[in-house]
């Protein structure tokens, strides 16, 4: 059964007005691993923040008293790991890994090569060939860059 224009128009009118669906979306940042999760319902930690949402898709301020408490929370965690104080190893250690390091690209870049071989010799579809030599120019630089 077909509806007429009217009650169509009226239809339309009904749906159009309805006020689009909204819930809260809360994000913690956890302050040791500072990995983020994010969920619908208030996190019990403390530094879980609300996001402002909107319909039209731009972010609300976030009031500063949320802010000062959120960076309260990290502070009072302890040191954050940054470039002055992220824990280094001795050069011996370093040598060590990058002897390591360089003798696994190099068995890597080997294998590739012959797989490039391989292909070449046994007239392989070109995009192979072409991926196969992407794959051996890569592991030539990844092996320029160590020290």
């Amino acid at each position: 059964m077909a509806l007429r224009p009217a009650a169509r128009l009226c239809c339309l009118l009904l749906v159009s007005g309805m006020p689009a669906a909204q819930a809260a979306l809360f994000k913690y940042v956890d302050p040791v691993t500072r990995m983020a999760s994010y969920t619908n319902y208030r996190p019990s930690q403390a530094g879980a923040r609300e996001l402002a949402l909107r319909l039209d898709g731009a972010p609300r301020r976030v009031a500063a008293r949320v802010r000062s408490l959120a960076t309260a929370a990290v502070a009072a965690s302890g040191p954050m790991l940054g470039p002055a104080n992220f824990p280094r190893i001795d050069a011996a250690r370093q040598r060590e890994l990058d002897t390591g390091r360089r003798h696994i690209i190099g068995t890597e870049l080997q294998s590739a090569e012959a797989e490039l071989a391989r292909l070449l010799a046994g007239g392989a579809a070109p995009d192979q060939i072409g991926r196969r030599r992407g794959d051996v120019a890569a592991l030539r630089r990844e092996l320029e860059r160590l020290p």
